[in-house]
């Protein structure tokens, strides 16, 4: 990710704001004063384009928020890693391999009985 990605505001999007949106909110102000359009219109327009612009924003900042999200490292994965580099021995390998399928193993049963559980309400 660069760092004008990093930006939840870039220069790319204030300039189509005020490239567009801001024209746009001023015709329609203009228009309203001079009377050829009413003020509802111009009202609603300025809503619109604002829409426009948040839910641009909006949608930038969840797909930021979501790519700052730290991944967790795979306990396997970090236990074969250990391994292969020569931390553990086989028995302290088979041990810890051992535990972390139990464990695994609870999680998932702890989780199709909390499923039955809502099935059954």
């Amino acid at each position: 990710m660069t760092r004008k990605d990093e930006q939840l505001v870039t220069g790319e999007f204030l300039g189509f704001f005020l490239v567009f949106g801001a024209d746009i909110i001023l015709a329609a102000v203009l228009l309203a004063v001079a009377g050829i359009v009413s003020g509802p219109v111009a009202v609603g327009v300025t809503a619109l384009v604002l829409g426009i612009y948040g839910v641009w924003l909006g949608l930038r900042w969840r797909r930021l928020r979501d790519s700052e999200e730290p991944t967790r490292p795979d306990p396997l994965e970090t236990l074969k890693d250990r391994y292969a580099a020569g931390e553990l021995s086989d028995e302290e390998f088979e041990r810890r391999l051992d535990r972390l399928l139990d464990a695994e193993r609870e999680e998932r049963a702890s989780v199709d009985e909390r499923s039955k559980e809502r099935s059954r309400e």
